[in-house]
């Protein structure tokens, strides 16, 4: 290709802009061309990716833990995941029932998470305390565990209790999504935690019905001390999801003031500035 024509007035501080099609300065030029990288990504959505090196922000080892304990209560959540989807009815059938009655004794299974879904649902609106609830709905799953767990066989009423109740920690599942998208902020971040936390928990729902292994049959106990440990496991982790969501809300209540509020108050800048980068957002928990 031909070299680009340039003027023989020009000073040696401009040159002619491929960008601008003319003669500008090379700082305009520079910062244009710039501009685009970050943006051809994201069109219209105002979304900018790249708009930072990795080496201007490293994550700290709070929010690496954080990390951690998200990843690892959304996998203790899901570790129900072989008795509500997959071995309900094969646990009922080793009680003495057929088939037929196995599935129609599972039918309450689906009642309780209507339930507990809707209940969850309601008191959220009108409470908020997304923690309490989600550990409100774990202890009747650890409850139905260790019912399933440590009662004989024989007591048949007591074990379908236990399967009833296990089916109490689905609801979690909706409000661990709303909770993650009301404290992400940015639509690219907030994009890739809802997907990463389905991610994970279809790892946890593959995970979880290995624990049902045919040497343990018709009992199939370690399967159901594990819902309980689980169970126990994503309590705590919950509680601790809480305790760093009001550990970060304090830190950020001592924020310098010179910034006005006007200067957040931009469609824009909301848009593209992540919950770590707005120092005015707050955790909701």
């Amino acid at each position: 290709p031909t070299r680009p024509w340039r003027p023989k007035s020009a000073p040696p501080s401009q040159m002619r802009g491929r960008c601008s099609g003319g003669v500008l300065p090379a700082s305009v030029v520079a910062a244009v061309c710039r501009s685009l990288r970050r943006r051809w990504w994201s069109g219209n959505a105002n979304v900018i990716l790249f708009s930072k090196t990795s080496g201007q922000r490293r994550a700290k080892p709070a929010e690496s833990s954080f990390a951690v304990v998200l990843v690892g209560n959304i996998l203790l959540l899901s570790g129900t995941g072989g008795i509500v989807t997959t071995y309900s009815s094969t646990v009922i059938r080793n009680l003495g029932y057929s088939p037929k009655e196995a599935t129609l004794l599972n039918m309450p299974s689906g009642a309780v998470n209507i339930v507990f879904t809707l209940l969850t649902g309601y008191g959220i609106r009108k409470q908020s305390n997304r923690w309490a609830f989600i550990i409100a709905c774990i202890i009747p799953g650890m409850i139905g565990g260790g019912l399933m767990s440590f009662l004989p066989v024989s007591n048949k009423a007591g074990i379908l209790t236990g399967i009833y109740l296990v089916n109490s920690v689905v609801a979690p599942l909706a409000i661990f999504y709303s909770w993650t998208v009301a404290n992400v902020a940015g639509a690219t971040k907030r994009a890739f935690a809802v997907a990463a936390i389905s991610f994970i928990f279809c790892i946890g729902n593959l995970i979880s019905p290995q624990t049902f292994q045919a040497r343990d049959a018709p009992e199939y106990k370690p399967a159901k001390i594990t819902v309980l440990a689980t169970q126990a496991g994503c309590a705590v982790t919950t509680f601790i999801l809480f305790l760093y969501y009001v550990w970060q809300n304090k830190k950020r209540e001592n924020t310098s003031e010179s910034e006005t509020e006007e200067a957040f108050m931009s469609p824009d800048v909301w848009k593209r500035m992540t919950d770590r980068e707005n120092l005015r957002f707050r955790y909701s928990y």
